[in-house]
């Protein structure tokens, strides 16, 4: 089968991470497949070049004849059986540009768009039109289906919810990985994967951390809002428990090492990869009853949920874990397990690719 993924840009993120998973498992499965990035690359779009796939970058911004064109152009040399665009300015974009082509198109929808994008009456219009006109749509959780049918007005009957997407992976020893990344062996550590940007909720989870004594805090990602955080460390006296490791490639030590995965993501998060990853670590998480982070971390089970913008809630939930080991240990077994039944690679590729053939 021959497919192109086409995506805005290809930086650092949840997304990127996903799109990345997903190309290199369908080229492992014998597929034909490239990717075409509309603004500009990124660190994910050299890694996938350096691993041999195919990947064009064009440079397109807005909309326009000849950017449309530049586009069918790309996406149509050679002519695809199937075209997955991911995010919003690739949707919009993409699903113009192919108008009249008789492609067979998904549509793939990461976050809320009627938060993320604030969309106006004439956008939403927009996308209205564009389910109309055949395909699929993909949302990547049932709280981004239920944003695109209630906020947006897209029939039901044209989107699936796919969540999940990402390789099993042996869990590594937390003595191991706390020895690569320097710290304690035996501090009480949590962890938190998320772009430095408002909406991941990083202040409150800083005050939750200031609630409680002796916990380190690893906050991994990169973003605007690196300065200020580290101000507010200081302003609550905790600098010297809070470390900022900027972007982490090695997710898979930094989250071994971690007793505790949180995030205070508010007002969106689509589905969260972070916590995903960290079920598939066989962590426990912590996280606010946000989009569709619920639909990740069972309550009770494999960690907790708690309201956002709550450092008390989110302190207490985060105390109950590190104060007992066996809780611990059996939340971070039944994470492991849900991830297995729930959220590993190859049976979403095996739907994915039902999903292609069905339309």
């Amino acid at each position: 089968m021959r497919i192109v993924h086409v995506v805005q840009d290809l930086k650092s993120g949840g997304l990127e991470h996903l799109i990345e998973g997903i190309v290199l498992g369908q080229i492992e499965r014998g597929e034909e497949v490239r990717v075409v990035c509309l603004t500009a690359g990124g660190k994910t779009a050299d890694r996938l070049q350096q691993s041999g796939v195919a990947l064009a970058v064009l440079g397109v911004r807005k909309i326009g004849l000849s950017a449309l064109r530049k586009v069918r152009k790309a996406v149509m040399a050679p002519t695809p059986d199937v075209v997955h665009f991911h995010g919003l300015p690739a949707g919009r974009i993409g699903r113009i540009a192919l108008t009249g082509q008789g492609m067979r198109t998904i549509y793939h929808v990461h976050t809320d768009l009627s938060i993320s994008h604030r969309l106006n009456g004439f956008q939403r219009w927009v996308e209205r039109r564009l389910a109309n006109k055949g395909g699929r749509i993909l949302a990547v959780s049932h709280a981004v289906m239920e944003d695109l049918v209630a906020r947006i007005g897209i029939d039901p009957g044209k989107i699936e919810v796919l969540s999940g997407g990402l390789p099993d992976a042996d869990p590594l020893h937390s003595g191991t990985a706390r020895r690569r990344l320097k710290l304690p062996e035996h501090a009480a550590v949590a962890v938190t994967l998320a772009s430095l940007t408002p909406h991941k909720g990083i202040p409150v989870l800083l005050d939750a951390v200031s609630l409680l004594p002796d916990v380190i805090l690893v906050i991994a990602g990169e973003g605007p809002m690196r300065e200020e955080l580290e101000e507010t460390a200081s302003h609550l006296n905790i600098t010297d428990r809070v470390r900022f490791p900027g972007f982490v490639q090695d997710t898979a030590t930094l989250l071994a090492a971690a007793d505790v995965v949180a995030l205070a993501s508010w007002p969106r998060e689509g589905l969260s990869l972070a916590l995903i990853e960290a079920h598939r670590a066989g962590r426990p998480c912590v996280c606010t009853s946000v989009g569709g982070m619920p639909e990740v971390v069972e309550h009770g089970v494999t960690g907790y949920v708690v309201p956002a913008r709550d450092p008390s809630a989110l302190a207490e939930a985060l105390g109950s874990l590190f104060a007992d080991d066996s809780l611990r240990e059996r939340m971070g077994r039944a994470a492991r397990e849900r991830f297995l039944e729930r959220f590993e690679r190859e049976a979403y590729l095996d739907r994915l690719e039902w999903i292609y053939r069905h339309i």
